[in-house]
């Protein structure tokens, strides 16, 4: 983490575990190269100091019984937190506590890179606590027995296994799910970081791979076979973090603390040989560490240098690959400034099989007579010109200036002094003609402007073509020294360059724009900026004409790396967004719509994240006039429940401003009411308001997901959604829970990591049935505003309708933009402390005309509505009076005037009178029903039930505005009714025979019987 690096380098063990320091340590005291002190593991209660804190790394170590402590997680202890498992708030809080050491740093974040560094915390967490786990796994589990038999094969003695904590078993992908959920790690993160691969199962031997400080970085995982040598990497162990992961080094620490050197293998077994050989000789561990592999990069060598490393002896397997690793670890090491020696092994014979054969004591004698790195260089050198004669002796001396090239140090002096004597040729000529060669070839390619090569190309007069590249029109070139000569190898067929860069605001990715000549024709495109620096990834752009394939993919990487370096000053830049509403950026706020961002100059550019995405944002377009908007609009005025809906849609950029909560407003009832169409004029606000057209109004059939994602897309932009009676019950409930907290769900994806998405935002929905007797969420219940029955109530409705669409389907998405520009304009999105202010006064006095308990939340609701009501009158001059709307609305809602009940006594009452209006259709105790037969309802029985057959309960529910499976289970719920096991009915007596009857229980219905 490159947060904590930073932090780190300001503080000290004096400051963390001194006596004056955070969390102090017990005889805390200086030595060579760093501190020690007392153990602070619980576990190992000692007097004399054995935990060793080396200068530089943020971490201590006990020599005697292991325990690894870093500052970040003495911290955390130090805070109450059981296990260093911290989270969220809690993770911030003791990074805090290391930044106050420092007289307080400001950890100035986003949002979302907080979220990223919470993430990456806890995946450090799992991967730490993985890794003991699959330790112990192969200790103990019974599915590890043929792992161990394995092992005792490859001569690795089962004793020794404790000793050796990266080694691991991986039993199986549920086991390891349910150890980790069972640790509090959430199914997000598991599956973020990548651990339940199927590759494990069969290659169940597990290798961790540690950094400096202890931590996990990543698994290897091997069949224990001995005919099958099948090595699998955990997905996402690549790159950078692969690079500087080595094994072994937790178990070496110790060793290497006087000593500073280390024996690097390369590969497990050469290391676990050497291990136990050494375990076996003297119980103790040795200086040697494993790379993993003949791969060798500069960053696995920072990692040891950082672990206190400064001479290395390498053990490589003496094959090629072995050959070439051994080369770069002392080219590498030379930049380092560490001291790389060589041992040499027999040919044939790698390090474990030396060891086995000639014991460790041999090794060792070989290890003491290592080649220093320029002694072994010359050796591999001279083994090519076994016959120094005239003709071999000149291509050995041309080939020497070509070696050298690669060194520089005591290394190339080395290297230098013995071979010239070899060739009979002056150490300082060779010197003088390698710094002549260098200045030859930086002349000739230096940096040329693009617009030399290719006059026509349609880029900066300013951009520069990289050293060593020529680019022209008959493509791309690069220039290689040889021992020829310079030499000009073809790359690519066509020319190509980059033209701009892209940062996007919410999500923090960058793309390159690439323009490249396709048919003569150049053509651009942008692309993610992780693809254009894969060189795996890259090749998939040839599907769109662009001049890579597997072959050249390399080296293309290599020139849009160095064209971006040399030019990344005039490079163009742009900013990127993949959802609308207020941004920030530098602590200047503003606000972006499809085609505009309103209150800063910048050029923002919507970034489509699908071909959804892309529809919705050409919705949100104005079209018409505000005249004619406007027109639609004050045929509404005598309407409250409509001028409610139109003053809400105005509301969602005011949430943040006024601090309000996301709120959810249903129009519900019976069909053909005028629900549709308030809807569409509230939508009108926006954008294109018809559902059929593609308009932002989509319909309740959607999934969990897309709305997440709408939600996204519209933060501080209302949301739509029609017909509610379309959508499973179950997915509803989740989706309104959803929206009324403003947070999505934590997940990874299929391209890196997803970051939590957050939104401000009002719902609008409709439907035939209301939306707070779908969840069961009493949260997500208090955030719905619930609007019954029809919104115009005029003999002349159908007429009204027709002149509002007319006005709204041809002119829409103005006024909403014009009320974003007002709010900046009035200077509201960054000087907010007056608005704010009335908005509370406005949600208290509105709270105390309400009559139930959900009152105080409701208010907040209906006064942010009100004061966008106020400014948006300001604004437009409908004409109508938002203090008097709102009030009205509240009151309808919460107040004196409130509909009487809830939706379940609506329901009963509603039943009750239909039975009262048909008496003479029940059996009663003292008469029978007087209608003929066939027609009996079902018996009353005053004082002890009332039972109604359930095909006509069912009847009468259908046609009145309730739902008959949401009404039975509320009545079975609140005990109305009386049932058996899976059925809402029960067994009633009748007429001598006993059926199956809906049974009302008298008390249910005691204070409504009249």
């Amino acid at each position: 983490m490159n947060l904590l690096e930073n932090l780190y380098k300001s503080l000290s063990h004096e400051k963390i575990w001194g006596p004056d320091g955070l969390t102090p340590l017990n005889n805390f005291k200086a030595n060579s190269g760093g501190y020690t002190a007392c153990c602070p593991n619980p576990a190992h209660p000692e007097k004399k100091p054995s935990f060793l804190m080396k200068e530089g790394i943020p971490a201590g170590k006990c020599q005697s019984c292991g325990y690894h402590l870093t500052w970040f997680d003495a911290v955390a202890i130090q805070s109450g937190h059981k296990d260093c498992r911290v989270k969220g708030r809690d993770f911030w809080q003791v990074l805090n506590n290391l930044a106050n050491l420092d007289g307080g740093l400001q950890l100035e974040l986003t949002a979302e890179d907080k979220a990223k560094y919470e993430t990456q915390h806890e995946i450090q967490d799992l991967y730490n606590n993985l890794s003991k786990y699959l330790h112990i796994q192969l200790l103990e589990s019974t599915w590890a027995e043929s792992t161990r038999k394995y092992l005792t094969q490859r001569e690795i003695p089962v004793n020794y296994l404790p000793r050796f904590p990266m080694l691991g078993f991986y039993p199986s992908i549920e086991t390891i799910e349910q150890y980790l959920l069972s640790e509090g790690f959430s199914l997000e993160i598991i599956e973020k970081s990548n651990v339940l691969q199927k590759c494990f199962q069969n290659n169940c031997l597990i290798f961790s791979y540690k950094d400096e400080l202890g931590n996990t970085l990543g698994f290897k995982g091997r069949k224990p076979s001995l005919k099958i040598k099948d090595i699998k990497y955990q997905k996402g162990f690549k790159g950078e973090i692969k690079d500087r992961a080595i094994m072994g080094l937790e178990c070496c620490s110790i060793a290497v603390k006087d000593s500073t050197k280390a024996v690097c293998f390369e590969g497990e077994f050469d290391w676990l040989t050497a291990q136990t050989a050494t375990l076996k000789q003297y119980d103790r561990t040795a200086e040697f560490i494993c790379f993993g592999g003949s791969d060798v990069k500069p960053t696995k060598l920072e990692t040891l240098k950082k672990a206190g490393i400064k001479i290395l002896y390498l053990s490589f397997d003496p094959d090629q690959a072995g050959k070439k690793a051994t080369r770069e670890a002392i080219k590498y090491s030379e930049q380092l400034n560490l001291c790389p020696f060589v041992i040499n092994l027999p040919a044939g014979l790698d390090p474990d099989e030396f060891i086995k054969s000639q014991g460790l004591e041999a090794f060792k004698n070989r290890a003491k007579n290592a080649s220093t790195a320029g002694e072994w260089l010359k050796k591999e050198f001279l083994q090519q010109y076994p016959d120094l004669k005239k003709e071999n002796l000149e291509k050995a001396k041309v080939d020497l200036l070509e070696e050298a090239h690669k060194h520089k140090g005591l290394v190339l002096d080395s290297f230098l002094q013995s071979t010239s004597k070899e060739l009979n040729i002056d150490n300082e000529l060779i010197r003088q003609i390698i710094e002549k060669q260098y200045q030859k070839l930086h002349s000739i390619t230096e940096a040329k402007p693009l617009k030399k090569s290719l006059p026509d190309i349609p880029a900066q007069e300013e951009f520069l073509i990289p050293d060593n590249w020529i680019l022209n029109k008959n493509g791309l070139v690069k220039l290689v020294q040889t021992k020829e000569g310079i030499k000009e190898i073809a790359i690519a067929p066509a020319p190509f360059y980059i033209s701009s860069r892209s940062a996007n605001i919410d999500t923090g990715q960058e793309k390159l724009e690439l323009t490249y000549l396709r048919d003569d024709l150049w053509k651009t495109s942008y692309e993610e900026r992780s693809i254009l620096m894969d060189h795996r990834k890259i090749v998939q752009l040839s599907s769109m004409g662009f001049p890579v394939d597997s072959l050249n993919c390399k080296e293309m990487v290599n020139f849009i790396h160095n064209f971006e370096a040399i030019n990344d000053k005039i490079l163009p830049k742009r900013s990127t967004i993949s959802g609308f509403g207020w941004k920030r950026e530098k602590g200047v706020p503003f606000f972006v719509m499809p085609g505009k961002a309103y209150g800063t100059e910048r050029s923002i550019v919507f970034e489509p994240e699908g071909l959804g995405d892309e529809r919705l944002a050409r919705a949100l377009r104005p079209e018409g006039n505000i005249d004619n908007w406007l027109r639609g609009i004050r045929r509404c005025i005598d309407y409250p429940r409509v001028m409610f809906l139109i003053y809400s849609s105005f509301t969602t950029p005011l949430l943040e401003i006024l601090d309000a909560p996301n709120f959810i407003i249903d129009n519900w009832g019976l069909t053909s009411i005028g629900k549709t169409t308030v809807m569409e004029i509230a939508a009108s606000v926006w954008g294109l308001p018809i559902k059929e057209l593609g308009g932002i109004i989509i319909a309740w059939d959607a999934t969990k997901v897309s709305i997440e994602r709408l939600a996204c897309l519209f933060n501080f932009l209302p949301i739509f959604l029609d017909d509610s009676q379309t959508a499973n019950e179950k997915v509803i409930a989740m989706i309104l829970y959803m929206l009324a907290n403003g947070v999505g769900r934590f997940r990874g994806a299929l391209k890196g990591t997803q970051k939590t998405s957050n939104w401000r935002t009002i719902a609008f929905s409709t439907g035939e049935r209301r939306l707070s007797e779908v969840t069961e969420y009493e949260g997500a219940k208090a955030r719905i505003i619930s609007l019954y029955g029809p919104p115009f109530k005029t003999e002349k409705q159908a007429e009204l309708i027709y002149n509002i669409k007319s006005d709204i389907h041809a002119n829409f998405g103005i006024a909403g933009p014009m009320f974003v520009e007002h709010i900046i304009n009035k200077g509201y999105h960054e000087s907010y402390k007056d608005l704010r202010e009335q908005y509370k006064n406005t949600a208290l006095e509105l709270a105390k005309l309400g009559k139930d308990n959900v009152s105080d939340r409701m208010s907040q609701y209906f006064a942010a509505v009100q004061i966008a009501g106020k400014m948006v009158e300001e604004l437009f001059k409908f004409g109508g009076e938002p203090e008097k709307i709102v009030r009205t609305m509240f009151e309808y809602t919460c107040g004196e005037n409130k509909e009487r009940g809830d939706y379940p006594q609506r329901a009963l009452e509603h039943i009750v009178s239909w039975v009262q209006g048909n008496q003479n259709s029940f059996d009663r105790q003292d008469q029978l029903a007087t209608v003929e037969r066939g027609e009996i309802f079902g018996v009353i029985r005053e004082g002890d039930y009332i039972g109604i057959f359930p095909h006509k309960f069912k009847e009468i529910i259908k046609k009145s505005e309730f739902d008959n499976s949401s009404i039975l289970k509320a009545f079975k719920e609140r005990t109305w009714i009386q049932t058996t096991k899976n059925n809402f009915t029960c067994l009633v007596g009748f007429r001598s025979k006993v059926v199956r009857m809906i049974k009302i229980l008298w008390p249910a219905i005691n204070n409504i019987w009249s």
